[in-house]
């Protein structure tokens, strides 16, 4: 499937974020070997907002809201399927050195052809930094109408000796279930595969390394990396590259390799262009 995703961020003052992306695909969808491939199509609109409350200190206070509604169907008329989400969480977040603790709790609302209706959520991190490792640790449960349940845990190891965007690095990530909301759980890219029943009840594990290279003059700055994503049933290789033309326009490209058991490898392709203003 052929897609585009225009991301907009927007910071009106410091400590206020806000940010919306809409989404547009079409390709060919696989159903079975008795079926075959059919033509779909997808598209996406989501947005969200993050306010400060409060800050003393170490401690801080801020709201989190953040809606988005995604759509599948075929042409064939076969098969049509949508979902959507709203959420209004409050974070309390306290630093200090290295130190990040972070919790959050709100309620939801789902709507579409999946599980439906009000709900909660909860989750915390902590975070710690120093001499070229980061140590994150997060943990996510939510619950809804009915005995709709969901729960996810993730722990990410990350090590960078150099400065940011230079030199060496090197992340490992094992995961559990769904750990992961809002934007960033949107944009995974196994998304539309983990809305099925039986998704995110497998340990899976991401795995990245890189290398930067800094122009000495300060413009220009150069990024190549190789990316590992599998769980029980999955294999993905990425291979990609950055290039910073200036402090405000980043390119990127990347191409992908999916491993799905029974089926052909898919190849997949992925430009970037981030400008900042």
């Amino acid at each position: 499937m052929n897609s585009v995703h225009p991301y907009l961020f927007l910071q009106p003052s410091p400590g206020i974020g806000l940010w919306a992306m809409a989404g547009y695909g079409s390709g060919d969808v696989r159903y079975d070997e008795r079926h075959g491939n059919t033509e779909a199509s997808m598209r996406m609109l989501s947005g969200g907002v993050k306010v400060p409350l409060a800050r003393s200190g170490a401690f801080g206070l801020a709201l989190n809201g953040d809606a988005f509604t995604v759509g599948m169907s075929a042409e064939d008329g076969r098969r049509e399927g949508s979902a959507s989400r709203a959420r209004a969480l409050l974070e309390a977040s306290w630093t200090g050195g290295g130190l990040k603790l972070a919790t959050q709790a709100g309620a939801r609302y789902d709507g579409g052809d999946a599980d439906t209706g009000g709900g909660g959520e909860t989750g915390a991190s902590v975070g710690c930094a120093g001499h070229g490792l980061d140590l994150d640790l997060r943990g996510r449960l939510a619950f809804g109408s009915g005995n709709h349940r969901e729960w996810g845990a993730a722990l990410r190891l990350a090590f960078d000796p150099g400065t940011r965007g230079e030199g060496f690095r090197l992340a490992v990530s094992p995961r559990h279930g769904h750990d992961r909301n809002g934007i960033h759980g949107l944009m995974d890219a196994r998304t539309l595969r983990m809305m099925t029943p039986t998704a995110g009840r497998e340990w899976r594990l991401d795995a990245e390394a890189g290398y930067g290279f800094k122009n000495p003059g300060g413009e220009g700055a150069l990024d190549g990396y190789t990316r590992l994503s599998a769980d029980g049933r999955n294999r993905a290789w990425s291979f990609g590259s950055r290039y910073g033309v200036s402090r405000t326009l980043r390119l990127g490209i990347e191409g992908s390799r999916n491993q799905l058991p029974g089926q052909d490898p898919s190849l997949g392709l992925r430009v970037a262009l981030d400008f900042t203003f």
